[in-house]
């Protein structure tokens, strides 16, 4: 069940900065906030695991035919 946080004390330049950041995101000052929080609070396990599900969805090699007819075609 979620709960409720309240800030205190935040200095005016610190509120500032989220009110543009949360107007840049398109987001309400109570979501960049939110959202915030979350990213602080991605733990290192949760980080490391996502990083190996995306290692595990690349192309494991690429045969040297292919680069070699990449670099003749011109792409990167």
């Amino acid at each position: 069940m979620p709960k409720t946080l309240t800030l205190r004390n935040v200095p005016d330049a610190v509120l500032g900065e989220l009110r543009r950041r949360a107007r840049r995101n398109g987001r309400s000052l109570q979501g960049e906030l939110l959202c915030v929080v979350r990213q602080a609070t991605l733990d290192e396990k949760s980080f490391v695991d996502q990083l190996g599900e995306m290692r595990r969805r690349l192309p494991r090699r690429m045969p040297l035919e292919r680069i070699r007819q990449a670099i003749r075609e011109g792409r990167p």
